[in-house]
């Protein structure tokens, strides 16, 4: 997982597109079955709550 995790750091800023791109590419790599969109949203709700994740809303113009 180290490749996919030394690339978010880089940028600083994800899209929910993005990281789950990586999450199913690491899912895949590790042949674990990887949860759906909607879920993973969810799961990003939770690290939001408890501090590990930042969420934001999209700035649309």
């Amino acid at each position: 997982t180290g490749k996919y995790l030394s690339a978010f750091q880089e940028k600083g800023y994800y899209s929910r597109r993005e990281l789950n791109k990586s999450y199913i590419e690491i899912c895949r790599s590790t042949q674990v079955p990887a949860v759906g969109m909607l879920e993973f949203s969810n799961m990003c709700m939770i690290l939001s709550d408890q501090g590990i994740l930042e969420v934001r809303a999209i700035q649309r113009r």
